[in-house]
């Protein structure tokens, strides 16, 4: 697999329902499947204790070894992108074949400690972008698309704002996103899947780097409640049918799980500083994230904490995640 074609795969999210794909991103690369509950997490209940805004924590330890690993692809003009995490999704850019060597190992450590499996249910590989006219690599050499290379998790990201670019660049990239994106007749819950994957992903991403401003984050939002109530025929906002409260309820909870995004970014901020600088011990990181969530996720969050280790033996020689 070579970085001059980079190949993406469709998701398939973890709650079974389709999600449509994004049309213009420029590049990506990632393996995709589906992650069912484990048997420990079954004991727990129906609930899927990997809902949406909690898979990335669940995930993260392992990302820490593929971004240790994983060479990525320079882009010019862009800074060299390894590996994304949003919501339930992640995105491994491979740059050549000892790339996949070192993803597989972090799938089958990943599987190991979560007690689950990855499937790899209607995944397939395709070019994005300006690769689109370019046909799919016809030798991966032995590796093929039922490996579990291809199996991971993931989603398109489009990286089509300069690395130079501000945060108005990016809020005006993104609500532009958001307003053309047809959903108008679609429920309420697959909107928000929409905002969630394609729209606040984006958001995620950038305040990794520079975080992004109180009013920056309000006008988004507001775009994005705009998305999923709709206008009347008149041209004015039509009135909410279901509070923002419910709209930003997991689904298990009878809301439509849509994130929390000022919530959220400070999440992730967290998170990222715990995992870039390891505390001490797992519990530490685990305690502190618990604080920071709403009360409604902290029962999914302890009962993946309970059946999860992100130090497996083989990663005993490295640092301590």
């Amino acid at each position: 697999m070579q970085s001059s074609a980079p190949l993406a795969s469709a998701p398939k999210p973890a709650n079974g329902t389709e999600r449509p794909t994004p049309t213009n991103p420029l590049w990506s690369s990632s393996t995709v499947g589906s992650l069912p509950l484990s048997t420990s997490c079954r004991a727990f209940g129906k609930r899927d204790p990997l809902a949406p805004s909690l898979f990335v924590l669940a995930i993260e330890g392992f990302a820490c070894q593929i971004r240790l690993r994983v060479k990525g692809i320079n882009i010019a003009g862009l800074q060299n992108i390894r590996e994304l995490l949003f919501a339930d999704d992640a995105c491994c850019a491979l740059h050549n074949l000892s790339d996949l060597d070192h993803l597989n190992r972090a799938i089958e450590l990943y599987e190991r400690a979560s007690a689950s499996k990855l499937r790899n249910n209607k995944s397939f590989l395709y070019p994005l972008g300006a690769f689109r006219d370019r046909p799919i690599a016809p030798d991966l050499g032995t590796w093929r698309l039922s490996d579990s290379q291809f199996r991971y998790l993931g989603i398109q990201v489009g990286v089509e704002i300069a690395e130079d670019a501000g945060w108005e660049d990016v809020k005006a990239s993104t609500i532009a996103r958001i307003r053309s994106i047809p959903m108008y007749d679609l429920p309420y819950a697959a909107k928000c899947s929409i905002i969630n994957i394609y729209c606040y992903t984006k958001i995620l991403y950038y305040s990794r780097f520079l975080p992004a401003p109180k009013s920056v984050v309000k006008e988004i939002e507001e775009a994005a409640m705009l998305a999923i109530h709709g206008r009347a025929s008149d041209g004015t906002q039509r009135r909410p049918k279901v509070s923002r409260s419910r709209l930003c309820t997991p689904l298990d909870h009878g809301g439509f799980g849509l994130i929390d995004l000022p919530r959220r970014l400070a999440i992730d901020h967290a998170k990222w500083a715990y995992f870039c600088h390891p505390p001490p011990k797992w519990d530490h990181a685990v305690r502190k994230t618990t604080k920071l969530l709403p009360a409604r996720w902290v029962q999914y969050f302890e009962a993946w904490a309970l059946v999860t280790t992100l130090n497996p033996p083989e990663l005993s020689k490295s640092q301590n995640y």
